[in-house]
């Protein structure tokens, strides 16, 4: 598919049945929101370590939030939802296998997924 076709799809799409989760609320869970908001998604769901970093989300009615970590989210997916894990790199894989481990089966890992090439390949079995 063509660059053009791609970005003509995605600007025609609809995504307002669409749920996603962004794991981590720093520079690039910051920047995905965004992204998730311009695309329309209908529910998005912001995990963070911090209350503070969430505040500015409290009066977007289509964003719901859990602060305290990604032990606190206990939320279940609905089977077309996706995960986007935006956290430090050494989280990466730890937060991918909880998330799982809820019933996430649709991740977006952020940066590199690990620096060991070991790591990545436990989680790509898990």
């Amino acid at each position: 598919m063509s660059s053009a076709n791609l970005a003509n799809a995605i600007r025609t799409a609809d995504f307002s049945s669409r749920g996603v989760t962004v794991v981590g609320y720093g520079h690039m869970g910051r920047a995905y929101v965004e992204a998730l908001r311009v695309l329309g998604v209908g529910r998005i769901h912001v995990c963070s370590r911090s209350e503070k970093s969430l505040e500015d989300l409290g009066r977007d009615p289509v964003v719901e939030t859990t602060s305290g970590g990604i032990d606190e989210l206990i939320r279940l997916p609905e089977a077309s939802d996706l995960v986007i894990v935006a956290t430090p790199t050494d989280t990466l894989v730890p937060f991918s296998k909880q998330l799982i481990g809820l019933g996430f089966s649709r991740l977006l890992i952020e940066k590199p997924v690990s620096l060991r090439s070991s790591d990545i390949e436990e989680l790509a079995e898990f």
